[in-house]
């Protein structure tokens, strides 16, 4: 079985079979697992991929550009949420964060109330610190440690579920556009991407909008606007924004390239190849994560005895820095007694696998 670089290299060697490339060839060769020397270099890769690409070889920059996975940090689960001196000095005192807080709501149109609670908190999914900011009135906020810049405000000061739901969903899309547009935000500057009715529970009555980004038709949920709402008193409850950077990355690696390459991932994770049911390969907007990481750390786990007793506080954790790219996603649906799906993140630039996900 092939490895993922050796899959690679092989489909980098076929340069040679492209008449446009004789004579080129060796330069590209010698590019795996280096980079280029000098700009000039750099300037020929750049225009030797467009021309391969005007023929069709949508896999000719597999190693050409730089790679985009490291190694990921790796934190025990309880260290990894303790906030540290460092930590601290780096965030807005609890004054500042409060000042902030409050400037942002009354911006916002909203009545701030009396602080109740001021807390630092350490958020690992997002890599960052925020400072958490609850009023006596149910507004909550958090902000950026260091900067102070809004990442979440909810408002439960009206009660959804004594709102009867009166509004269809094209009345309901007209109200966020509203909601959106009195945000500051420029129309067109992001798109509706997903609106539905939330189902928290019964007799609720809460919408939730994402307008997004948009590069080559897909739809890039890392910059996003999200707002939860009750369009019948165009009352804004959850404001939650999204703002990585991202990295516009050209899609360069074949869909079926992609497919292959996830599909030898999986069987050097020890996925049973014969049991697969389906594969779906679609391209998306995704951030980093440390999926096949993780994997391989469960596949050495299963193999102890007493992996009943795992201290979860021992469990070895990883953090990727937050890249957000163009990727193919390969679904690889498995035939099992319950739902087992793994999505495997392949870079559509270069062809690394930069995450993934698992439903089971």
């Amino acid at each position: 079985m092939k490895s993922n670089e050796e899959y690679l290299k092989e489909l980098f060697n076929k340069y040679d079979e492209i008449k446009a490339t004789k004579g080129k060839s060796d330069l590209y060769k010698n590019r795996i697992n280096k980079q280029l020397p000098n700009k000039f270099l750099k300037t020929v890769a750049v225009s030797f991929l467009c021309l391969v690409s005007t023929v069709g070889i949508v896999y000719a920059g597999i190693q050409t550009y730089n790679k985009i996975w490291k190694e990921p940090d790796t934190y025990k689960f309880s260290e990894e949420r303790k906030i540290t001196e460092e930590d601290i000095s780096k965030s807005l005192t609890e004054e500042e964060a409060v000042a902030k807080a409050k400037k942002i709501t009354e911006d916002l149109g909203k009545t701030f109330g009396n602080v109740t609670r001021a807390e630092l908190i350490k958020n690992v999914s997002a890599n960052r610190m925020d400072w958490y900011i609850g009023t006596d009135n149910q507004i909550s906020i958090r902000i950026e440690s260091e900067t102070g810049k809004l990442k979440q405000i909810s408002d439960w000061s009206i009660d959804d579920a004594k709102i009867p739901s009166t509004v269809s969903k094209e009345e309901a899309k007209n109200i966020a556009k509203e909601i959106y547009l009195k945000l500051g935000y420029n129309d067109g500057e992001y798109e509706i991407a997903s609106l539905s009715q939330n189902a928290i529970g019964d007799g609720t009555n809460l919408w939730q909008v994402d307008f997004c980004k948009k590069y080559d038709g897909i739809y890039n949920y890392y910059q996003d606007i999200r707002i939860s709402f009750i369009p019948e008193v165009k009352q804004l409850t959850i404001l939650t924004i999204f703002d990585y950077p991202y990295e516009d990355n050209p899609i360069v690696i074949a869909k079926e390239d992609a497919t292959n390459i996830a599909k030898n991932k999986a069987k050097e994770l020890g996925k049973d190849e014969s049991r697969i049911k389906e594969i779906t390969t679609t391209l998306s907007i995704e951030k980093m994560n440390a999926f096949v990481y993780s994997q391989e750390q469960f596949r050495e786990q299963a193999k102890e005895e007493n992996t009943k007793t795992v201290n979860i506080e021992n469990t070895i954790v990883y953090r990727t820095e937050d890249i957000i790219r163009k990727v193919w996603v390969v679904e690889i649906e498995y035939y099992s007694d319950f739902a087992a799906i793994d999505d495997y993140y392949v870079d559509t630039t270069t062809g690394e696998i930069l995450g993934g996900d698992s439903t089971k």
